[in-house]
């Protein structure tokens, strides 16, 4: 992350539903499924990020990518000791407001070794 972009604030937020209805306020006039999450990359420097329940990791991480030219391929978040999926709604990993990520690389390779027949 930049310097310039420490303590920015992005909005991530679950498609839309078609009722109409606009969603309440919540606590620091968020909406009230809107939770506020911090992500940690490797040199300790800390981005604040708000999201909706509903959204999914990788809407997250194109979030970060857009922000810090970071692609999504070579972005990692983990959460309570596991690397979270793309596909998994921020709800379902277990975070909640003010829940902190942590950001590292994707690293290539670390395939199975082979074992060698003797």
């Amino acid at each position: 992350f930049g310097s310039s972009h420490f303590g920015s604030r992005l909005r991530l937020h679950a498609p839309s539903h078609s009722s109409g209805a606009r969603p309440r306020k919540g606590q620091g006039g968020r909406p009230a499924a809107a939770m506020q999450l911090f992500v940690r990359d490797l040199a300790g420097r800390t981005l604040a990020l708000e999201a909706a329940e509903g959204a999914d990791v990788a809407g997250l991480k194109e979030q970060i990518a857009s922000a810090h030219g970071l692609p999504v391929c070579e972005q990692r978040l983990i959460f309570g000791g596991r690397s979270l999926d793309a596909s998994e709604s921020l709800g379902a990993c277990g975070l909640s407001d003010e829940s902190t990520l942590f950001l590292s690389m994707e690293l290539a390779g670390g395939g199975k070794k082979r074992k060698k027949k003797t």
